[in-house]
């Protein structure tokens, strides 16, 4: 189930509208420790860029009475520092006021996990945390749309661009390393044109929700008039049963 919600009438009511729809509670599980694995891989105040951090303010208070400790989580990229995109783009502010630490992946240790007769390395921390996916509805030159099943390329280890030949086949492999419930769009300010980072924002307006990231992405597509059937990485990680418990 893929949860699309109108945010028109305020970002809280329609995030919770969201969750509630998809029945959040029954997908994550309580008191445990978890990252919120946001896309914040622009250090320019461009909307539709990064998950408004407003959209992940909502959601974490919305979670926090069920989940236990809460982490912000990010990479930082080859052009952008994601400690600076924390600072400039308001995530700093609204997040110490909220008591939530601030974890640059970049930064601290990764483990190394076998796939396919390949060694790749995730960070350590979400081998001991539940992972919840924040992530925004864009365009990208590479991968046509960037969305829930995109986002989890800041999962892979510093030096990443060295993948991107395999693009499709990587994220299916990191989705498959990395146990993810709960994935959340933010559709509120979207990006078109030369994404994800030098497109044009785009009105969307809506909030979306699922357990299942293909779906997700299979809606957005749609949504954001693509054929999702023409976009690789989308149907690699059908092909390996990425979500397949929800669909």
């Amino acid at each position: 189930m893929v949860a699309v919600v109108d945010a028109n009438k305020g970002i809280n009511l329609a995030v919770e509208r969201a969750l509630e729809a998809i029945d959040w509670k029954s997908l994550v599980r309580g008191g445990v420790s978890t990252c919120f694995k946001v896309n914040l891989t622009h250090d320019l105040l461009l909307p539709g860029a990064i998950v408004c951090p407003a959209v992940t303010a909502a959601a974490f208070r919305h979670m926090k009475p069920h989940v236990g400790d809460v982490t912000l989580v990010e990479t930082s990229q080859v052009v952008t520092d994601a400690d600076k995109a924390y600072r400039t783009s308001g995530y700093q502010k609204i997040f110490e006021s909220l008591g939530v630490p601030w974890h640059n992946m970049t930064h601290h240790e990764w483990t190394a996990r076998e796939i396919d007769n390949e060694t790749l390395f995730i960070p350590e921390i979400v081998t001991s945390q539940q992972v919840i996916n924040l992530c925004v509805m864009k365009t990208h030159f590479r991968s046509t749309i960037s969305g829930a099943l995109k986002n989890f390329w800041g999962f892979l280890e510093t030096g990443r661009e060295k993948f991107h030949y395999d693009l499709p086949r990587k994220i299916a492999q990191v989705h498959s390393l990395i146990p993810c419930r709960l994935h959340i769009m933010d559709a509120v300010v979207g990006m078109e044109g030369n994404g994800p980072k030098s497109g044009k924002p785009k009105e969307v307006g809506l909030i979306l929700a699922s357990r299942d990231p293909v779906a997700l992405d299979t809606i957005a597509a749609h949504l954001m008039g693509f054929d999702p059937s023409g976009i690789e990485h989308i149907q690699e990680c059908a092909r390996w049963g990425i979500g397949v418990g929800d669909r």
